[in-house]
């Protein structure tokens, strides 16, 4: 199944059937304006979900006050059993958003503002999953190779060649950094120093002179370029902190 294929699976859990059948309602509408294909499951009783969590599920809408068991309890079964799974709690207890940040949620809708803050969830999900859709073309000596974006560590130029390190294992490939750079700027990434471009995904520690990767990998920061790699990674922290 390919990208453009793929039909995103969504769970709703709330005690409240007339609620869950107003929000039904709104997310089909929003997500066929944006012509997203999905599925959507849905539970009045939070004990019945929680045998049915599985990693097939992309998006949840969870009210956070039920009898039984808690949406904040389901979300932390969640985020065991499926942590790429995607959750936004939906209360009317406002004051409960404090507590519930420690689950990592997207969003937290308050009910008596359905319509405006359900839709900027979904456009804002929506803009998460065109992010992890992005791909690099390799063009390797054996041929061209898609590279998911999140999974690039940085882009090293040696000479006339591009050394394109990933998660997982490597790519070689001709070229100069500034043919890459435009582009990927827009998907996180910033020039550190002359030779290497630098995934501010994978970005653990940020110094003054140097950043240091998940990978443990320690690369220099150019000296004139050290507010300019400041500024964008601040700009990809906010940024991604809106996204989780």
């Amino acid at each position: 199944m390919t990208e453009k294929e793929k039909v995103y699976r969504i769970v709703l859990c709330d005690d409240d059937a007339v609620f869950m059948e107003i929000m039904e309602e709104k997310i089909k509408k929003c997500l066929n304006e944006e012509k997203m294909p999905f599925q959507l499951r849905r539970y009045l009783h939070s004990c019945q979900m929680t045998t049915d969590i599985t990693q097939e599920d992309d998006l949840y809408f969870l009210d956070i006050d039920m009898p039984g068991v808690s949406g904040m309890e389901l979300a932390k079964a969640i985020l065991r059993e499926n942590p790429q799974g995607t959750i936004i709690f939906v209360s009317n207890h406002e004051e409960m958003v404090f507590e519930a940040i420690r689950y990592m949620p997207f969003r937290f809708i308050r009910k008596d503002r359905l319509e405006e803050e359900l839709h900027e969830a979904l456009l804002a999900w929506e803009k998460k999953i065109v992010w992890r859709r992005q791909k690099l073309e390799v063009k390797t000596r054996d041929g061209m190779v898609c590279v998911p974006v999140d999974e690039v560590l940085y882009l090293e130029s040696h000479r006339h060649y591009i050394r394109v390190c990933c998660t997982s294992r490597e790519y070689e490939m001709r070229g100069k950094l500034s043919d890459y750079e435009e582009n990927l700027k827009h998907w996180g990434f910033v020039r550190v120093n002359v030779g290497y471009l630098v995934n501010c995904r994978h970005i653990s520690v940020l110094r003054a002179g140097q950043v240091i990767l998940s990978s443990k990998e320690e690369i220099s920061i150019g000296r004139a370029r050290r507010e300019e790699v400041k500024r964008a990674y601040m700009k990809f922290v906010r940024e991604d902190s809106e996204w989780r």
